[in-house]
């Protein structure tokens, strides 16, 4: 018997398939698979490309059960078209098939199935906790039209705005309108309207700037420290709510999410949750979110993780 762990989102997809030992048998990776942001036929074909890189060698029947934890699948109407799709994808295999989103495959393998906390801190944003009686709770995460709240999406805006103000006279001009239009590939902010209307800028795109702001703010640039700090306040506020929903009182929280591998990003978030009252803040997640994929196929056949199975996920 094996069991698969798919992990995806909006950059590219990890599979991880093991046995009921927890022994890890295969690995893929392949492509985005956010079925909110991608082509229906590119979210199946970089499925299919993770589920054979992993599955190579082994009989596609003798998968027992697949859990889905993909980016912009927390509906009930995307995760029955994912599950079509992986359904289609596992052609021949007689597997449980479950889907979730990718926040609970982050929480099952930051903390390998116990209580806890996550906040994600990525192109998007948002909180995600469970706690001793089992109860889950999410803030945030409505998308970038709306929310995104300290996301990268979110800097990458505000970066934006910060540089109309300056070039208004309505904010102090400071470095970043100058990293901005370099990003843009504009000599002046003439260029401004025309380079976002004509070609546009993607959420993904404006994402791209958080490096920017970040850096721009450990240099002490007023305006990307002032960004800066009131992302850090918006994730605050979400972890906040999640904690009080649940009724946290000493839950850790685990930092996840593209933004928080930059080591300023990392610590001055840190920082800011513990002043709001988080006294465990873990920056290392006990294993990585393809493996609470796992856990969670295992959790689907009625096999509970022991340690030792643990153990060897982590390892992934």
């Amino acid at each position: 018997m094996y069991f698969l762990g798919i992990d995806g989102g909006g950059t590219r997809t990890r599979a991880l398939l093991s046995d009921a030992s927890g022994r890890i048998v295969g690995q893929g990776l392949s492509g985005a698979t956010n079925p909110r942001t991608i082509a229906h036929t590119e979210v199946e074909a970089n499925l299919l490309d993770a589920i054979k890189q992993a599955s190579e060698g082994i009989a596609r029947h003798e998968i027992c059960a697949a859990h889905l934890g993909l980016a912009g699948a927390s509906d009930a109407s995307t995760q029955e078209r994912v599950l079509a799709i992986a359904r289609e994808s596992l052609e021949g295999a007689r597997a449980q098939i479950t889907v979730g989103h990718d926040l609970e495959t982050a929480l099952e393998g930051g903390f390998a199935g116990a209580p806890g906390m996550v906040l994600l801190a990525g192109t998007g944003s948002a909180s995600y906790g469970r706690n001793e009686a089992g109860e889950i709770s999410q803030c945030g995460g409505w998308g970038d039209l709306v929310d995104d709240a300290g996301s990268g999406s979110w800097l990458g805006l505000r970066a934006l705005q910060a540089c109309v103000r300056q070039a208004d006279g309505r904010q102090p001009e400071s470095a970043l309108i100058g990293k901005v239009m370099t990003f843009l590939g504009i000599n002046s902010m003439t260029q401004f309207k025309s380079r976002l209307h004509d070609q546009g800028l993607t959420r993904t795109e404006r994402a791209q700037l958080a490096p920017i702001v970040i850096d721009l703010a450990a240099s002490d640039d007023p305006a990307a420290a002032l960004i800066l700090s009131e992302a850090l306040e918006e994730l605050c506020r979400l972890a906040k709510c999640t904690r009080q929903a649940l009724k946290l009182v000493e839950a850790p929280v685990l930092q996840c999410g593209g933004l928080t591998r930059h080591n300023y990003f990392r610590n001055n978030l840190k920082t800011r949750l513990h002043k709001h009252g988080f006294e465990v803040v873990e920056t290392r997640p006990r294993m990585p979110a393809v493996a609470g994929a796992v856990l969670l196929a295992l959790k689907s056949a009625k096999i509970r993780a022991n340690g030792d199975i643990i153990s060897r996920l982590a390892e992934t």
